[in-house]
């Protein structure tokens, strides 16, 4: 449902950031066909101090609509 909603805001020209949370249960990545989904492990791999605004947009994954996606890793 959030896929679908965030694909939706989306297509009507909305600046939209899906974030999954469920680390090791990611399927977003999966669906959208991305062989990479490690933005999440990889931010929750470091300390809370080195976390920033950057850091998240440098883990962001672009999906070809133009959604922007924080994908966590199925494993």
């Amino acid at each position: 449902m959030a896929l679908n909603v965030s694909t939706t805001l989306t297509n009507a020209g909305q600046e939209v950031t899906l974030c999954e949370l469920r680390p090791g249960q990611g399927t977003i990545g999966l669906q959208l066909g991305f062989s990479r989904s490690t933005g999440l492990s990889t931010l929750l791999s470091k300390n809370a101090a080195e976390i920033n605004p950057r850091e998240v947009e440098n883990q962001l994954a672009t999906h070809g609509s133009g959604l922007r996606l924080l994908l966590a890793s199925p494993l």
